[in-house]
């Protein structure tokens, strides 16, 4: 039992538990419904399995068939959520949306690597919603490649998607699932896998969602900016709090209006004691989401990095938010000082590019240059690692960065809508539409993400992310550092 130890703590299971409240910003009454919801469900003693977001993830055993009468056996995970969603005409569609990946039972060849999709999610998955009243259909997973996803431009981009579903891949990122069963009220559906013996039931996820408050679609209203970060296994709770309080102060003034975080189980006594967490959370600048982690091997590190991405951006679907898909050592650095993100999206913004999936470029940030002057260069993880509460902001000694030698990892501000999932530095945007799932539109249901177009990258002199690499510790010297333009990019920090 996990006690809690505050009123402005809340524990919801959402594949992980969620501590805290919804950031702050333009909410709509449905959405602080729903908040209010999540807090009254809570036990004051016991965490009950309570999905405040929506998102559940569905476990189904099975093998595949490989070659030499061999199997391959594992467990499909589903993480799906559902939506009674508007449509213009006044009525409403019960949609579902998610992802899928296939954990096999046998260890990886590399364990250092992060998860991946075997080839048999490929060739041989089948994936069918069921129902009582008689009819069965088969669903699209549509897999993202991030090989295409890199290229650089539209034509590769297409070019590569065609040539990836001619030949097989030794590996495949997670699986889209984008599902409408229109205005149904039978919710006795099921969902299986073709030739494996169980299935599980899809009616409790249905029914809550059919009572539940309709979605707040994306309809031209005002749009919640977040960011998303991963969990952190090994960094002490006091110094992940104090980088914290940092990253808000800074990002709060972009015009961010909190911080979805992910952490382990391990972490949650000394996460809800720390008086800086509780503050956050108290601000509604954070939530905390707790992570159902996996079952896994030793240094296997971040091999579930993509699933907490998406898990994220799924979470915010139905918000009408955008998510910004970031680590804790990444900042957002506007190209103009004083700019904010809200103003540089909207029309006249060098971020209103019409696309729901913007690519922002990195550069690496460093305190000191060779050759310049000034002395030595500051120990950065002891900027980083400082508990003094009067210490300076770590950002005022950042003068210079660096383009990375490689392609410098972009990360990506989404529409949960249409961009997932994710995987890690690369996404797509599914441009299609779904057919309707009620046993009367053929053998297999098309998908949204059947189409897709890549994400629009955003020129460095409107926006990049500022990578500060040494933050935790020492992994890069900094050589041909140029100044940080714009010279003035910390205008918010006053100093």
């Amino acid at each position: 039992m996990i006690a809690v130890a505050s009123a402005l703590w809340t524990l919801v299971l959402a594949t992980g538990f969620i501590l805290g409240f919804e950031p702050q910003g333009a909410v709509s009454s449905s959405r602080a419904a729903a908040a209010s919801a999540c807090a009254l469900h809570v036990s004051p003693v016991v965490v009950l399995p309570t999905d405040c977001l929506g998102v559940r993830r569905y476990s189904i055993p099975g093998e595949f068939q490989l070659e030499a009468n061999s199997t391959r056996a594992g467990t499909l995970h589903i993480y799906l959520k559902a939506l009674k969603w508007p449509m213009e005409d006044g009525t409403y569609r019960l949609r579902m949306k998610g992802f899928v990946g296939f954990e096999a039972t046998a260890k990886p060849p590399k364990p250092g690597y992060t998860f991946k999709n075997v080839p048999e999610v490929s060739s041989q998955l089948r994936l069918y919603l069921r129902s009582a009243g008689g009819w069965q259909q088969e669903v699209a997973v549509e897999l993202s490649d991030a090989l295409c996803e890199w290229q650089p431009n539209k034509e590769l981009f297409q070019a590569c998607l065609a040539d990836a579903k001619r030949k097989s891949r030794t590996s495949y990122s997670l699986g889209d699932l984008s599902i409408d069963l229109g205005d149904t009220q039978a919710l006795d559906i099921e969902l299986l896998v073709q030739g494996w013996p169980r299935y599980v039931s899809l009616s409790a996820q249905l029914q809550a969602a059919l009572g539940a408050p309709p979605a707040d679609a994306d309809g031209g209203g005002v749009r919640t900016l977040h960011r998303t970060l991963p969990y952190h296994a090994s960094l002490p709770v006091p110094r992940l709090a104090r980088i914290l309080e940092w990253s808000e102060q800074y990002h709060t003034s972009l015009g961010f209006a909190g911080t979805y975080m992910y952490a382990l189980p391990k972490d949650v006594a000394e996460l809800e004691a720390h008086p800086g967490i509780r503050s956050l959370v108290a601000r509604r600048q954070l939530t905390i989401i707790l992570w159902d982690e996996f079952a896994t091997y030793k240094n296997w590190r971040d091999y579930d990095l993509q699933i907490v991405e998406s898990h994220a951006v799924l979470s915010l679907w139905g918000r009408n938010a955008r998510a910004l898909v970031v680590d804790l050592d990444e900042f957002f650095v506007p190209g103009t000082a004083g700019d904010t993100l809200p103003r540089m999206l909207a029309p006249g913004g060098c971020m209103a590019l019409g696309a729901d999936c913007l690519s922002f470029s990195k550069k690496i940030m460093f305190t000191h240059t060779e050759g310049a002057k000034g002395g030595q260069p500051a120990d950065e993880p002891s900027l980083w690692a400082s508990s003094d509460p009067q210490a300076r902001h770590p950002l005022v000694h950042y003068r210079y960065q660096q383009v990375p030698r490689d392609r410098g990892g972009p990360k990506n501000l989404v529409n949960p809508s249409t961009s997932m999932p994710m995987d890690i530095h690369w996404t797509s945007t599914c441009t299609g539409t779904s057919a309707i799932s009620d046993g009367m539109a053929g053998d297999k249901a098309v998908s949204a993400c059947a189409s897709r177009t890549p994400c629009v990258h955003v020129p460095r002199e409107c926006a990049m992310l500022g990578h500060i690499m040494n933050m935790l510790s020492t992994r890069r010297t900094s050589k041909n550092a140029s100044l940080v333009q714009p010279t003035k990019w910390l205008w918010m920090l006053k100093e």
